[in-house]
C-alpha cells in the first residue's frame, strides 16, 4: 500500500499544479519527486533487513511500484 501512496504522491506533484493552471509552481513541485523516491528507497531498506524472505521476493518481483518501470 505504501508503494501506491508513493506513486500517488509523485503523480500529485506532477499534475496538481497543472490542474490549477500554475505553470510557475510545476517546476518547483517536480523538485520534490527525488525526495519521494529517497523516502521509498529508505522504506524498502527496513523490510530487506528485518523480514525473512523479503530480499528473495525483491529479486523475484523486480518492479514493485510501476510495472516495467520501477
Amino acid at each position: 500500500m505504501k508503494r501506491l501512496a508513493g506513486f500517488g504522491s509523485i503523480m500529485y506533484c506532477i499534475l496538481f499544479p497543472l490542474a490549477l493552471g500554475s505553470l510557475v509552481a510545476w517546476p518547483l513541485s517536480v523538485l520534490v519527486i527525488p525526495l519521494i523516491v529517497l523516502r521509498i528507497l529508505e522504506e524498502e531498506r527496513f523490510p530487506r533487513e528485518n523480514l525473512a524472505g523479503y530480499s528473495e521476493y525483491c529479486q523475484k518481483t523486480r518492479y514493485r511500484l510501476l510495472p516495467s518501470i520501477w
